[in-house]
Order: C-alpha cells, then sequence, then structure tokens
C-alpha cells in the first residue's frame, strides 16, 4: 500500500507547496533530474539529488485499475542549459529510458524528503512538435503488451551476442538459451580512412569479405559523433560501410570506431560464421500451416 509520510499531514492543509518532480535514468546511464518548480529541489542532499527547473508540463494521468497502460504525456522547453538536447532526442538517447515521477513538499526541511511516487516505467514516443519536446511516459503495464513466450521463426530470433540467463551478473549455462556467443572474436576497431558523407564511411584496413558486418553495429569513438552507433545496412568490399541511420555530425577521416559483425539470422550463417549451431534460435524446419492443414492423398 502507498504510503506518503509527512505528506500525508501536509495534504490535508488549506494550502500546500508541492512541486513534481521527474528523474529520467538514459540507458547510457546518465540522470536526468527535473522539476516544475521555478527554483532548484533538494529531495536527498547525501545522495545529490537536486532537481532542476525545467518548465515542463505534464498531463493528467491516465489509470485504471485493469491491464490498460497508465501514460502521459511530458512536454519540456528546447536546450534547457545543455540538459536535454534536441540532438539526444532525435538520435535515440533517451528511447526506452527508465522515468520516476513524484511530488514532493518542497519547503519540506527533513532530508531526504518524502516522495509521494505518481508513477514509474519507461519513456515510449518521443517527438518534437512546435519547437517544444513531447514525450510519452508509460507506466510498468507496459511490459504485458508484450509477447512474453517464445514463438516460432524460421530464422534466428535471439540477438548476437545476447545472454539472458545470469546470476550476479555471471552467465547460466541454460542449453539453447539463446545466443550466448561471445562477441570477442568478431569485434574489430579501426579508423576511418574517408569519410563519404555521414553514412557512408571507409576503412580500407578492413579485409573482410563483402558483407561480413552486414547488419553488425559500428560505434564511433572519437571526433565529433563520438559515442553515436547505428546498425549496418550494408558493407561492401574495401571496407565501406553504409549506416542505417546516419550519423548526427560528419565524421572526418582518423576518427576511431568498433565495429560487430553482422548476423543474418540464417542457419548457415550460424555453422559456417559463428560455430554456434547448438545455440540456434530458429526452426527452419518446422513445417508450416499450410503443411499441417493439407488434404492427405489416399495411401499417404
Amino acid at each position: 500500500m502507498k504510503t506518503f509520510g509527512s505528506l500525508a499531514t501536509h495534504y490535508a492543509q488549506p494550502v500546500t507547496s508541492v512541486c513534481q518532480c521527474l528523474k529520467i535514468t538514459l540507458e547510457d546511464g546518465r540522470l536526468i533530474r527535473i522539476t516544475n518548480l521555478d527554483i532548484p529541489v533538494i529531495v536527498n542532499t547525501a545522495g545529490g539529488e537536486t532537481y532542476v527547473p525545467s518548465g515542463m508540463e505534464i498531463s493528467n494521468i491516465g489509470s485504471s485499475a485493469g491491464l490498460a497502460v497508465d501514460n502521459l504525456e511530458l512536454t519540456l522547453l528546447p536546450d534547457l542549459g545543455g540538459l536535454i538536447l534536441r540532438l539526444d532526442l532525435q538520435t535515440g538517447k533517451w528511447n526506452n529510458a527508465l522515468f520516476e515521477l513524484f511530488e514532493v513538499n518542497w519547503l519540506e526541511v527533513a532530508n531526504p524528503k518524502d516522495k509521494n511516487i505518481l508513477l514509474t516505467g519507461r519513456l515510449g514516443e518521443v517527438k518534437i512538435f512546435r519547437g517544444k519536446y513531447v514525450i510519452e511516459l508509460r507506466g510498468l503495464g507496459q511490459y504485458l503488451q508484450q509477447t512474453i513466450v517464445a514463438v516460432t521463426s524460421k530464422t534466428c530470433r535471439y540477438a548476437l551476442g545476447d545472454v539472458r540467463y545470469t546470476i550476479s551478473g555471471v552467465p547460466i549455462a541454460v542449453p539453447r538459451s539463446h545466443c550466448r556467443l561471445s562477441l570477442t572474436g568478431f569485434t574489430f576497431t579501426g579508423t576511418f580512412t574517408s569519410v563519404t558523407s555521414t553514412s557512408v564511411m571507409t576503412d580500407t584496413t578492413k579485409v573482410q569479405a563483402a558483407a561480413y558486418f552486414t547488419e553488425g553495429l559500428l560505434k564511433i569513438t572519437s571526433g565529433p559523433s563520438n559515442g553515436y552507433s547505428s546498425k549496418i545496412k550494408t558493407h561492401a568490399g574495401g571496407g565501406v560501410f553504409t549506416l542505417l541511420n546516419p550519423m548526427p555530425f560528419l565524421p572526418i577521416a582518423g576518427n576511431a570506431f568498433t565495429v560487430i559483425a553482422g548476423c543474418d539470422k540464417l542457419r548457415a550463417t550460424c555453422i559456417t560464421k559463428f560455430n554456434n549451431i547448438l545455440n540456434f534460435g530458429g526452426e527452419p524446419d518446422l513445417p508450416g500451416l499450410d503443411k499441417l492443414m493439407k488434404n492427405q492423398s489416399p495411401g499417404v
């Protein structure tokens, strides 16, 4: 059951000094702490939890007792002192980030302050509308909207190198429990010898056959687009990479990068390229529905 601490008494007062605070944890580990108050709010001095003014506007929270997803919309002002950047939103750095929305009495002298948690979950759709950032906040019920049982497919449904079964971060050897391939021998570093555009880069020292890195991942580790990554759309001979999503800034020759081999999810590739057929996550020989429902000929 939800408890409010000292807030329960405060809510009963004819005049309150309550503000809303939002903590967002991006997938790269960065923390964004903002409030709709016009001055900073210190929620926990020891934890360094200071929430800065953002001019954020939050719609009414849609919540129900059923399995519908609790959700609301968050509107933010652009480029808030370098904390919330348009480029980060456009390049997906806020996608699927964790959030916690809560209320505190900003005049409370206690440290840490008592919280009334309104909603937790992950960020949904992010869009830019009339110069403002509009972000969907979706509750934990969103997880119940996803398929949580294994499905069958002719191609592998696992991500390359994926390990799901762990105890304290240590993988457990569970048969057919996702790809579990070590990427050490399939991860390469290099520097661009030439750059054609934000989507096409070349490293002539990469001598792997054409398509070796197709469907792989390229991450730039220096230069203007340092830290940004993209799936590789095509890999041509001579080390030419064409990215699925362009980099936000034009890389330059000499910029460093890391690249991971691509996987087309086919059984033959799993055998010949990765020698990982025991963990292949597809069923290419499973009869389809048409085969199962086909009328059998007499005597067959």
